[in-house]
């Protein structure tokens, strides 16, 4: 099972937002280890830590095993190659560890094209070097799905579905009473479905990710709004795996998938199934009344 994460969760590595160089592959999301190198048509050697490479945009950067480095990137297909590589300056005490930084460094310099297969990305440089890396695998970090998340899509039976109305997660909790983490912690979660509320629990395990205990409040919207409540539901009742994508994660599964991106303060939204609407925000019935004076008009509407 491939444990793709976003690589700002690692020393030296970042979240790649560029162009695929293989058709049904991408180095988005991935953090690549290197675990081989082809010098002068011979096997090289490798010392410990093994160096990582990743991608952000227009942009490279990783860990030679010693220092940080970064450096710009063009990919057009298979064709890669990088700009002036900028490294920090500490020590290596290590020889063994100063060579391998030299090899690498000077053997990305002349990368030329690239490919990718499955979890394993090969880098060429001239006909006879190349770089060979594998995903590198981690475990999840709770404080990953912590926070406020916004469902931007959704996707069930095959078909992707219209977002009615704004449908939200917020992550909360994984720690002990202690304050420290548990190997695989639960998280609360709550949201709105974009008719009712919706609350649980979800465990979190690699980038395997399973809600239980989902329950959700019982009022009745429109049509649209109710199938998009349903598909939701539907998808969170299997377990998930966990794909990161720009700004958020795709989590996909036998009864659907969707994605989630950090949640925006917006005020033009119509997320609850009949809200009161001034000037463009939107404000939740809860059958209290106040007046609201708006551009120098008195209202009388439910209370926030």
């Amino acid at each position: 099972m491939r444990r793709l994460f976003p690589c700002f969760l690692l020393m030296g590595c970042g979240l790649v937002q560029g162009a695929s160089p293989s058709p049904g592959s991408s180095l988005e999301g991935t953090c690549w280890q290197l675990t081989g190198a082809v010098l002068g048509g011979h096997l090289a050697k490798l010392h410990l830590p093994a160096p990582t490479l990743s991608f952000r945009g227009t942009l490279a950067s990783g860990q030679t095993g010693c220092n940080t480095f970064s450096s710009t990137v063009w990919s057009a297909g298979q064709r890669l190659t990088l700009g002036p590589v900028r490294v920090t300056r500490r020590a290596c005490t290590d020889a063994l560890r100063q060579a391998q930084e030299g090899w690498y460094l000077n053997t990305l310099r002349r990368v030329t094209h690239v490919d990718i297969n499955g979890e394993q990305l090969i880098l060429h440089s001239g006909p006879e070097d190349r770089l060979i890396f594998r995903a590198r695998e981690t475990n999840l970090s709770v404080t990953n799905l912590q926070g406020d998340w916004s469902v931007t899509r959704l996707r069930v039976a095959g078909r992707a579905l219209p977002i009615a109305a704004p449908a939200t997660l917020t992550f909360s909790g994984g720690q002990t009473a202690s304050g420290t983490q548990e190997p695989h912690p639960a998280l609360n979660f709550t949201g709105a479905t974009g008719c009712n509320r919706i609350f649980g629990t979800v465990q979190a395990s690699g980038r395997l990710v399973t809600f239980s205990t989902v329950g959700t409040t019982r009022m009745t919207c429109d049509p649209a709004r109710n199938a998009q409540e349903a598909a939701l539901v539907e998808v969170l009742n299997h377990p998930l795996t966990l794909t990161p994508i720009a700004n958020g994660w795709r989590l996909k599964g036998q009864g659907g998938e969707l994605e989630l991106r950090r949640a925006t303060q917006a005020t033009d939204w119509s997320g609850d199934p009949r809200p009161g609407r001034l000037n463009g925000a939107a404000f939740v019935p809860t059958g209290e009344t106040k007046t609201l004076k708006v551009r120098s008009q008195t209202l009388t509407g439910p209370d926030r």
